[in-house]
């Protein structure tokens, strides 16, 4: 596609520092890999750490893509409500987040 740059946002910091620090025993080594492989190719890798409620785009793809198999899919069928939080988004609205202490 000819992207030279590309900037990598994850809601999780435990993956970023896998990618970064993860040892040769970890047992996701195989993902650890294969995500440095994918940062060391031929162009300029930025990876940030993001709270979800401030990129609720990629918070809502990633809850439609929960359990589906590994393949291109076509989201065709939630495209008002994938508008809806590209509007927020855009309008750099975050969302509240409650968290429960047991």
């Amino acid at each position: 596609m000819g992207i030279r740059k590309l900037e990598v946002q994850t809601d999780s910091a435990m993956a970023l520092q896998l990618i970064v620090e993860a040892g040769e025993h970890h047992p996701h080594l195989i993902l650890v890999r294969e995500a440095r492989r994918l940062v060391n190719l031929d162009w300029q890798v930025r990876m940030l750490h993001i709270y979800r409620e401030g990129n609720t785009v990629v918070d809502y793809l990633a809850s439609v893509g929960h359990g589906l198999m590994p393949r291109n899919h076509s989201i065709d069928n939630h495209c008002s409500e994938l508008n809806y939080w590209l509007y927020f988004d855009l309008a750099r609205v975050q969302t509240p987040h409650l968290v429960v202490n047991n």
